[in-house]
């Protein structure tokens, strides 16, 4: 098929469609919401926060539909397109965020 390499059905890159370098204040965030056929990284430069993950419903392998995770300084975390997503700055220091949006 046009724009696929190999037979996997798959590209093996992503195109960036966009990167953003945020500043999340205390108290801050960004809502609960989705892009349907982009993916979206982000990278916690500096200062820490609190990332919800997942969707409204259960799968068969966990009990929870939703997860909250801590996004410290130093690491980053993937969203794959459709995945529901926030984040939340609940410390009393900014956080410095990179953003990279990519289409699937």
């Amino acid at each position: 098929a046009r724009g696929h390499k190999g037979g996997s059905g798959r590209e093996s890159f992503f195109a960036v469609n966009y990167m953003n370098l945020n500043l999340v204040r205390p108290g801050g965030g960004i809502g609960l919401h989705r892009h349907r056929d982009s993916s979206e990284a982000f990278f916690a430069a500096r200062g820490r926060g609190l990332m919800v993950t997942g969707d409204w419903c259960k799968y068969p392998d966990r009990d929870r539909a939703l997860e909250v995770r801590q996004l410290r300084e130093g690491h980053m975390t993937l969203i794959h397109g459709g995945q529901l997503h926030g984040l939340l700055n609940p410390t009393d220091e900014d956080l410095t965020l990179f953003t990279i949006g990519a289409y699937d």
